[in-house]
């Protein structure tokens, strides 16, 4: 991870972030080769066995309270942005939400983030509404909300994309100059055009490109 760390800082002339499940920061060696990021993205979405039993299903051998105390230590040696994810979900760890503000307020995180499920989960889980949601920033005070409830592709930008890549493959750069759109959006349209299977990924000349599958 270390030397993926220092590749991507050496190539790509942007912040480099990890995104992680916080459980291997119980690591002190894995803490050293996350701290050369520029941004930590952990998440932690219990505070008990039980919920982490629950929403995680972990590896007998992880304990929820390691991995807390791997959050505060991280904290201690890494100078960088952490924001910090808690995933909320309606019956399954959304009863103990003032436990994990707790617990994620004593990792001493930059950022705060809550989000819940919005795309189609796996398994027939529940999101929080969110009127719920909102209400929860009372239990995590300046905390930011980040579900995304509006997981679809406007109708006339999905029809240009579309016509465009049944005409030829495009990279991400290339919808983004096409159709007027952010990086975000464009990852975000695309991965929802694959997910219905519109459109596929392949790559051409060492990029990343999208192609029509219909």
């Amino acid at each position: 991870l270390g030397r993926v760390v220092a590749f991507a800082k050496e190539t790509v002339s942007r912040p480099v972030a990890v995104i992680t499940n916080s459980t291997l920061l119980t690591s002190p060696a894995v803490r050293k080769e996350v701290a050369a990021a520029d941004i930590v993205l952990p998440s932690l979405d219990a505070a008990s066995p039980a919920a982490f039993q629950a929403i995680n299903r972990p590896d007998p051998g992880l304990k929820i309270e390691e991995i807390v105390q791997g959050l505060k230590e991280f904290r201690r040696e890494y100078s960088g942005e952490i924001w910090l994810e808690v995933m909320l979900v309606a019956g399954i760890n959304d009863h103990e939400a003032d436990l994990i503000a707790r617990a994620a307020e004593s990792t001493e995180p930059d950022r705060i983030q809550l989000n819940t499920v919005v795309r189609t989960p796996a398994e027939p889980v529940e999101p929080l509404s969110e009127e719920e949601m909102v209400r929860m920033l009372e239990i995590f005070p300046g905390a930011e909300l980040i579900p995304d409830w509006d997981w679809r592709v406007p109708s006339g930008i999905q029809d240009r994309i579309m016509d465009s890549l049944k005409s030829s493959p495009c990279t991400l750069e290339e919808i983004c100059r096409l159709h007027d759109l952010t990086d975000s959006d464009a990852i975000k349209y695309c991965k929802i055009l694959e997910h219905d299977g519109l459109i596929t990924r392949r790559i051409d000349g060492g990029k990343l490109c999208f192609q029509s599958s219909i």
